[in-house]
């Protein structure tokens, strides 16, 4: 109907419009029935990946599944199909679900699941798709799937790291879930088919290090709101140890299948069955393990026990069998040091009252977050807070990263856990931690309410943190661009000129990142343009970001263009940044270009960079020469020296040619301290490179700017003698006496 033009076409087209729901899904299978083959059986796969997969896939996850051509494998470099073409595949009954963290497929109405697990009679046999609505048939060959698709992908041992783990994720989406999921579709599978068996069968034969890639992904656990995406840093396991075959049957549901009973009855179970266990989830195989003599509370060489992986997952019945068996409700050990502290930070409030309730400790101190009230307080659980509180939980309890519960609930963001946190007495003005105060973290993380709040409960508005990055309130809300925080604590009485910290003021702060309105805000309220004593000036700060219009306003209210700080210029840090504009702003506004910082002027600066040690900030390597032309034409002197050397000879040392060239054709001919120079420098050669003695007067046109040197040869030296044998021409040299300086 969308296709048509006409009213006359319009109103035929809503004349066979079909009557009810049932009549539209029948109409629509009906259209993915008439689609060629390819497409036809993409729209079977998807149905059955969003009806029956163990949860949501995202986008890029269903993709890669549906990109593995079982029961081969998943060919590299395969052609994903993009998301237009699978919803098109599907006739329209499914949706791209925007409101979700991460895009995933949904049907576009419940019905549409309801209709195709039970269907009139007929209807999916006419279309082809007749097994779509067998539950045990679907998960079968997702099982088969996920194996499959393990088996291409998985192609190394576990990742040393949890920053490479997430890489090779990121290039196979699909991976996390296939490893998390293949013994749940297996188990859902009521009848092993041969298929299956062959198929686990082979999973089962693989080498050690691919099992332990398995289980290493099977570890890591999702975030608290988003199914799809995984905590790899939070749930790393580094496998030190390759896992068995053991290890694999007790971490999976594979243990509770009945068809595979029978295999694995002998199997006996590794010190750390019963932590894989409880960490997968699995409680039949849990049971078998206490069972048979496991011990309960055995560590793993993270000083773990199987309590702690059980208290992670919301999943009762596991830890309430454990603590009914006699599991050490206070053990410690693990990055959150106790059960009662990673039910907290999980979120798991059923798990944390039946901690409680078989005398977990609630202060017990220790691990990342110190204790369980601090863990809580950070994801802002209010019921568990609560809870904690009721219990008995020390709110101005002090450690851990963020030093106290207040503090960790100011960076959640919470404003009711603040309040609550303030009545039950919190020390507002506490101090620690990596960020300070409570104070100094809500303004950096722009929470306005909660910095009232704290402001109104007596909070030191100008209290320094000893170990707090942006040392203040007002430098922390300066440096992040919050305006109105900015304001609220000028009128609480914010000291605008005190020095601390890493970036000295707040001026300085909102300069260094170029936030240009709070730099206008702080210079009208009456913040000093120069004088920060031992730290960088604003003006330095700017200059070296490549602030312009701050330098500007800077300037404009008195800013000193000449004063030194940790014995450097604004000049000299707009030439470490590289930034051309302001480097010509600082000059034309009196700067002096031939001024000494660390021993050595803006233009042996520029000189010094070689080709390699250039900061990537400074973007292309001609960058570096057209700054150093910039300097020339500005009046930088090219006979400055620093400890006897020129910019020529630094730019010869470093083994840069295209600033070698651009300085020689500015000097034309050697001066002949330069020539005894570089006799000095290489008394053992006898030959100098070409490059410094080819120029002639008779070349006195190529000065212009617009002379084009020659490319130089990219090519990095392993020494300083290599280089110039390589890379540079050489041409014997006279004796000394001999030596005429027009032949130079």
């Amino acid at each position: 109907m969308s296709e048509s033009r006409k009213d006359r076409e319009v109103q035929k087209a809503l004349d066979i419009l079909p009557l009810g729901l049932n009549e539209t899904y029948i109409r629509a299978l009906d259209q993915i029935n008439a689609q060629p083959p390819y497409t036809k059986e993409l729209a079977r796969k998807t149905f059955m990946w969003v009806i029956y997969g163990k949860r949501p896939l995202g986008t890029k996850e269903l993709q890669h599944a549906l990109a593995t051509d079982e029961p081969y494998h998943f060919a590299e470099g395969t052609k994903l199909d993009a998301v237009d073409v699978i919803l098109g595949a599907c006739a329209n009954l499914l949706v791209v679900d925007e409101l979700s963290i991460e895009p995933v497929l949904r049907p576009i109405h419940y019905s549409v699941q309801e209709f195709l697990q039970k269907p009139p009679d007929s209807v999916l046999e006419r279309c082809r798709m007749a097994k779509i609505n067998d539950g045990s048939y679907m998960h079968t060959q997702l099982a088969i799937t996920c194996i499959s698709h393990l088996r291409s992908r998985v192609t190394r041992g576990p990742s040393p790291h949890a920053s490479w783990l997430a890489s090779d994720v990121l290039l196979k989406p699909f991976t996390w879930y296939a490893a998390c999921s293949f013994d749940c579709h297996i188990l859902n599978s009521s009848v092993l088919s041969h298929e299956l068996q062959q198929h686990i069968s082979a999973f089962l034969e693989q080498e050690s290090w691919f099992l332990s890639s398995v289980l290493q992904l099977r570890a890591v656990k999702h975030e608290r709101d988003c199914l799809q995406k995984p905590t790899f840093h939070e749930d790393f396991d580094s496998f030190h140890s390759l896992a068995s075959l053991s290890a694999m049957v007790f971490a999976t549901e594979l243990y509770g299948v009945p068809g595979l009973q029978d295999r694995l009855k002998g199997l006996k179970p590794d010190a750390l069955a019963l932590h894989r266990a409880c960490r997968s989830g699995s409680i039949s195989c849990i049971a078998q393990l206490i069972a048979d003599g496991c011990d309960i509370d055995a560590k793993n060489d993270q000083g773990v026990g199987p309590i702690y992986y059980a208290a992670s997952r919301e999943d009762l019945p596991i830890l309430r069998m454990l603590l009914e068996k006699g599991a050490d409700v206070n053990a410690q050990g693990g990055d959150l040091h106790t059960a009662l502290q990673v039910a907290c930070y999980r979120g798991a409030g059923s798990n944390v009252k039946l901690l409680l309730d078989h005398g977990a400790n609630v202060n017990a101190q220790g691990g990342l977050y110190e204790n369980a009230l601090q863990a809580a307080s950070l994801v802002s659980n209010i019921d568990i807070t609560k809870l904690l509180l009721k219990n008995g939980a020390n709110v101005n309890a002090e450690g851990g990263y963020y030093n106290t519960a207040l503090t960790a609930a100011s960076y959640g963001g919470n404003e009711r856990i603040v309040k609550m946190l303030l009545d039950s007495k919190a020390d507002v003005n506490a101090r620690g931690g990596r960020y300070g105060t409570a104070l100094v973290l809500a303004s950096r993380k722009g929470f306005f309410i909660i910095v009232k709040l704290l402001l109104d409960n007596g909070a030191d508005v100008n209290a320094q943190s000893g170990e707090g990055r942006y040392s203040t309130a007002l430098i922390a809300a300066s440096y992040r661009d919050e305006k109105e925080i900015v304001e609220l604590l000028l009128e609480n009485g914010a000291d605008i000129n005190r020095l601390s910290g890493r970036y000295g003021n707040a001026l300085a702060a909102a300069s260094y990142r170029g936030n240009i309105n709070i730099v206008q805000l702080l210079l009208e309220k009456g913040a000093k343009a120069s004088s920060t004593g031992m730290f960088r000036s604003a003006l330095q700060r700017a200059s070296s970001e490549g602030h312009k219009q701050v330098v500007e306003l800077l300037l404009l209210w008195g800013a000193d263009i000449h004063e030194r700080n940790e014995d450097w210029t604004a000049l000299h840090s707009a030439v470490s940044g590289g930034h051309q504009d302001v480097i010509e702003l600082l000059i034309s506004q009196g700067a002096d270009i031939n001024s000494y910082a660390k021993g050595h002027t803006p233009l042996y600066q520029a000189a010094g960079y070689t080709r390699w040690s250039i900061p990537s900030w400074w973007g292309p390597t001609s960058c570096q020469s057209e700054i150093i032309d910039l300097l020339l034409n500005k009046g930088a002197d090219i006979e400055s020296r620093c400890e006897g050397r020129t910019p020529l000879l630094i730019a010869s040392e470093n083994g840069n040619r295209e600033v070698i060239e651009l300085l020689l054709l500015r000097v034309l001919t050697f001066a002949s301290d330069v020539k005894d120079e570089l006799r000095c420098r290489w008394p053992w050669r006898k030959a100098i490179p070409m490059s410094l003695t080819c120029y002639s007067p008779t070349a006195r046109h190529q000065t212009s700017r617009h002379y084009q040197a020659p490319p130089p040869t990219i090519m990095q030296p392993s020494s300083r003698s290599q280089f110039w044998k390589r890379s540079m021409k050489l041409r014997p040299m006279k004796p000394y006496p001999d030596q005429s300086t027009d032949k130079l």
